[in-house]
């Protein structure tokens, strides 16, 4: 009687025994589980929506835990490089920027382009009854007349200077704007992918702004890295093998081809323009050994 009454009791011990001797196992398992990647990036940038959405899928697709944070600055982008820079765990840790040499030897450069070269495919703003000033110009020695803005410490000012042309550089991204509305700039390039947004977004204060309708300034091999602290290496890491497994599995391509600023930046890089090439300084070797793969057909037929 008593060994069939105490029947249960030994299953249930031997069941607890086995329930300890799993979690026990699965300690050393636990404790090395890594902590979620602290993930803050600023407010600001280039393609700033869809750049978050590419970061996003690339943390999801590398399998480490992470935690994302939207970090509001005014801080302009040598300064938000500066901040990156001075330490992995800083305010701001990723961050999204044309690449340019000095980033590429100070910082940890993810060397897939999110942009597939758009950005290096400029058209000009400018105001809507200055489009006939533009009309007969056909080479960059043309454009040389014209007066440029450009934000301060944008990697393009090196580009367009080394070119020839003339450029001024303003440290509010808004005055741009307003400098092209009043006529003290003759034009601002800007990337395909952001013009057509940007004027929307200024229809009511600046109802005069337009995308010229001739021309296009093509950079060799521009291109847009997500750039972090050279010491943040598990992040670095994360974002690389995550970029890598949404182009293996189609995610990248998903995601670039219907996000409406990509789409709107193709839509303007497809029409048949005047395309003035320009030779990029701010080129490195390894940027410029780039598989033809990363970047759009368009970009490279353009920079031929």
């Amino acid at each position: 009687m008593h060994d069939g009454a105490d029947r249960p009791r030994r299953s249930f011990a031997r069941a607890a025994a086995m329930i300890a001797l799993l979690l026990v196992a699965a300690l050393p398992a636990l404790a090395q589980a890594p902590a979620p990647l602290a993930v803050r990036i600023s407010d600001r940038g280039p393609f700033r929506d869809y750049a978050r959405e590419v970061l996003k899928l690339a943390l999801d697709r590398s399998g480490r835990p992470h935690a994302v944070e939207t970090v509001r600055t005014e801080a302009t982008l040598p300064r938000l490089m500066r901040l990156l820079e001075s330490d992995p765990d800083a305010a701001i840790t990723v961050h999204w920027a044309a690449t340019e040499p000095d980033f590429e030897e100070r910082l940890l450069a993810v060397r897939i382009p999110i942009d597939r070269g758009l950005v290096g495919y400029r058209v000009l703003l400018i105001r809507r009854d200055d489009a006939g000033r533009f009309a007969d110009v056909r080479s960059l020695d043309d454009l040389k007349a014209f007066t440029l803005g450009q934000g301060f410490g944008w990697s393009h000012v090196d580009i367009l200077r080394g070119a020839g042309l003339r450029v001024e550089e303003i440290p509010d991204f808004d005055g741009l704007f307003r400098m092209v509305a009043a006529g003290n700039l003759d034009a601002v390039p800007r990337g395909a992918t952001d013009i057509g947004r940007e004027i929307a977004e200024r229809a009511a204060s600046e109802p005069g702004l337009a995308v010229e309708p001739r021309l296009a300034l093509v950079y060799d091999h521009a291109a847009i890295f997500f750039f972090v602290n050279r010491r943040n290496l598990a992040l670095y890491q994360a974002i690389k093998d995550g970029l890598d497994r949404a182009y293996a599995d189609g995610s990248f391509m998903m995601l670039f081809e219907n996000h409406p600023d990509i789409r709107a930046g193709l839509a303007l890089a497809t029409q048949d323009r005047v395309l003035l090439k320009i030779p990029n300084p701010a080129l490195t070797p390894a940027t410029a050994a780039l598989d033809a793969r990363y970047f759009e057909d368009v970009v490279n037929r353009a920079a031929r």
